[in-house]
């Protein structure tokens, strides 16, 4: 409160919950400043697009995880659009910050099970010479959630290849351990090897895609306001 009073004190406005578009509409921001700087972030979740994935029971991070801040508010959440880990087998896939939400979470809402796939290798416990300052520090890292599990619920190093359900619901993920090969000398790709007889398969209810974002969402305002 102190710093946006700061701020307010300088001659910001700040205002909250409008939307772009509905609450404001986009012409009049044209119309009534000389500049707009979009500072929305990337919010179109990347997708995994294996078999399977249209079954009941896979939803992106983010259509979980702000349902439990609006019960947190008091909030009921319709039973129809309701995602809950409560007694359930939860996959979550993807190792970042969002990951470790989806992770406290669930283990608040009182899932059965958690597991948590995360593609790359499991990083050192040290920063490597290769990984300088100023480089983000590629480090192993237990988040409050992670020690909330008590217990190392992360795979290192595996690929989702498929899901499996009936009844149109998600019963089975289908994965595989992998590694890294050396990088190919003309396009600098290193491709992913899947390791032999590592294949396996794991019961679940409830799948979580925590892979990051790729984009801002692009319909809307973006479009309208023609940015390359």
């Amino acid at each position: 409160k102190r710093r946006v009073k700061l701020m307010e004190d300088e001659g910001i406005t700040f205002l909250t919950s409008v939307h772009i578009g509905i609450d404001i509409l986009l012409k009049k921001l044209v119309d009534d400043f000389d500049a707009i700087v979009l500072c929305g972030g990337s919010e179109k979740p990347r997708d995994i697009p294996i078999e399977g994935r249209d079954l009941d029971g896979i939803h992106f991070a983010m259509n979980f995880l702000p349902q439990q801040n609006k019960r947190n508010e008091g909030d009921v959440i319709s039973k129809d659009i309701s995602i809950e880990a409560k007694g359930k087998n939860v996959l979550i896939i993807g190792g970042g910050d969002t990951g470790s939400d989806c992770l406290g979470t669930s283990l608040r809402q009182g899932a059965k099970n958690i597991y948590q796939f995360e593609l790359l290798p499991q990083p050192p416990e040290e920063r490597k010479l290769t990984n300088p300052w100023p480089e983000w520090p590629m480090i192993m890292r237990v988040s409050s959630s992670h020690e909330e599990a008590k217990s190392e619920i992360r795979k290192f190093s595996v690929s989702t290849k498929k899901f499996s359900g009936s009844d149109g619901k998600i019963k089975k993920v289908h994965a595989v351990e992998v590694k890294f090969g050396d990088p190919d000398p003309e396009t600098g790709r290193t491709p992913l090897i899947e390791i032999p007889e590592s294949k396996f398969e794991l019961d679940v209810d409830l799948v979580l895609l925590a892979m990051g974002f790729v984009h801002p969402i692009h319909e809307g305002m973006i479009s309208e306001l023609a940015v390359k």
